[in-house]
């Protein structure tokens, strides 16, 4: 739909934003080049919608298409994973699940905008980016983060033996609610090794890093908590 509007309009310039769920899980570092392989229903189908808007951009002529593959993004009102975190390490629900090293690639919201006119911007026709950090930053290195900014207690870890039976009933059992936590749970034991390869050779400069993308959150909120 998006790209038949934007041939109904006569536009020659889109910026998509797709995922790096299409790279699949996995502990190696992923770059632009790195072969995807979606494994969730969310990846493959981000993957699909690279592959009509790449159609489009070669149908057309001076056409300017940038795929941007965010990371996990957080900010104000993103009601996401950080936001879910945050609010776990506020009431001290937290716990790391067997592992606290596991690499979590993310960014701020603002250094993203930023990330997607940077690309629009480039001269090349079309464009493949990743976004998140320069510097991997572990789950503990986030817990950290939101323990100086806010405060919040340092999470402690549960042995993965104790984590993997009730994983594998509720796997079983394949009940709503559980299962989604499960899911969660799961997905903090794997990395999301992400590397922004050409963002980086194209110049492009972040205005923020982890602790301080969480201080501009945390005070657009008026350090009220990170809504």
């Amino acid at each position: 739909n998006v790209c038949n509007w934007a041939e109904a309009i006569g536009t020659k310039t889109i910026c998509f934003t797709s995922s790096i769920s299409v790279y699949g899980p996995g502990e190696e570092a992923k770059i632009e080049s790195t072969p995807v392989s979606p494994i969730s229903p969310y990846g493959i189908s981000k993957y699909l919608a690279e592959q009509i808007h790449m159609d489009w951009a070669r149908r057309g002529n001076n056409t300017n298409l940038k795929v941007i593959r965010p990371a996990v993004i957080f900010g104000p009102n993103e009601h996401g994973n950080f936001t879910r975190l945050a609010h776990a390490l506020e009431k001290k629900r937290f716990f790391y699940p067997g592992r606290h090293d596991t690499l979590k690639s993310c960014g701020y919201v603002s250094d993203l905008v930023r990330a997607m006119c940077f690309c629009t911007a480039q001269e090349s026709r079309f464009g493949t980016f990743n976004f998140c950090y320069p510097d991997p930053y572990s789950i503990q290195d986030v817990c950290r983060a939101f323990h100086n900014v806010a405060g919040f207690s340092l999470p402690k870890s549960i042995p993965e033996p104790l984590i993997r039976f009730p994983l594998k009933v509720s796997n079983t059992l394949n009940i709503g609610y559980i299962s989604t936590q499960t899911q969660r749970i799961e997905k903090l034991s794997i990395s999301t090794n992400v590397q922004p390869l050409a963002l980086l050779d194209a110049g492009f400069t972040w205005n923020t890093d982890l602790h301080s993308g969480l201080q501009e959150w945390y005070r657009s909120c008026y350090s009220k908590g990170f809504e």
